[in-house]
């Protein structure tokens, strides 16, 4: 179930990619990113039988919800026969494949604050096969900006540690800042400094690197000139 009070949306762990797709390509809840990440995601099959519960507990650090809802600042709830509690989801993945839930907890629901305009919201992902394959690196950024200064920064990856992470550090490096004084290397640097890919089967480690910078460098640069 997806529901909306005030400028809350309410999604259960249950909701089906394919339903989420639905909602994300219906005015006014339009989300060009939301539907890059979705329409990536895998065949219709795939999307009417996987769920975005399943998708976060699985607690992958390349799984694509996760950096996407990084990105927006959203929260989980975790149901047990006898309580309930939330917590936001920057602190629900514990390390890799671990997650906060406890023995006889579940994922019940994500809640998310509706942006004031889903343009601010970027997904980018880098993957062998464009279409129904996981992610090498993939790339979550939230930029509002007012008059060329940034006034919210939240930027999220997968891929590049043991958990999908938001990288605060480079997120406080823009914030109150004019996109024109921002120094593209000093950003990069400071994105290196923060974040620890390895080695697989499906990237290196230094082309993982390479990858997010050049996602973080392209975001800016494109809110910059667009600004």
């Amino acid at each position: 179930m997806i529901s909306q009070e005030r400028q809350v949306l309410n999604i259960g762990a249950c909701v089906s990619h394919e339903a989420l797709l639905e909602f994300f390509t219906t005015p006014p809840n339009r989300s060009a990113a939301v539907e890059e990440l979705l329409r990536r995601f895998g065949s219709p099959q795939i999307r009417h039988a996987g769920t975005i519960g399943g998708n976060l507990c699985g607690g992958s650090p390349i799984a694509d919800w996760s950096p996407l809802l990084l990105a927006l600042d959203a929260r989980v709830t975790l149901k047990s026969a006898t309580a309930a509690r939330t917590l936001p989801l920057s602190e629900f993945f514990l390390g890799y494949r671990q997650t906060s839930l406890a023995g006889d907890e579940y994922l019940a629901s994500v809640q998310l604050d509706i942006p004031s305009s889903w343009s601010n919201l970027s997904f980018e992902k880098i993957s062998k096969r464009y279409e129904d394959d996981i992610s090498s690196v993939c790339a979550a950024i939230f930029l509002d900006l007012a008059e060329r200064t940034v006034r919210q920064a939240r930027i999220a990856f997968g891929g590049v540690a043991a958990t999908p992470v938001r990288v605060r550090k480079v997120e406080d490096m823009l914030l109150g800042k004019s996109l024109t004084d921002v120094d593209d290397g000093l950003l990069t640097n400071s994105l290196a400094s923060v974040i620890t890919p390895i080695s697989d089967v499906r990237a290196s480690a230094d082309y993982r690197m390479q990858m997010a910078k050049t996602l973080l460098l392209q975001r800016v640069q494109g809110a910059r000139k667009a600004d």
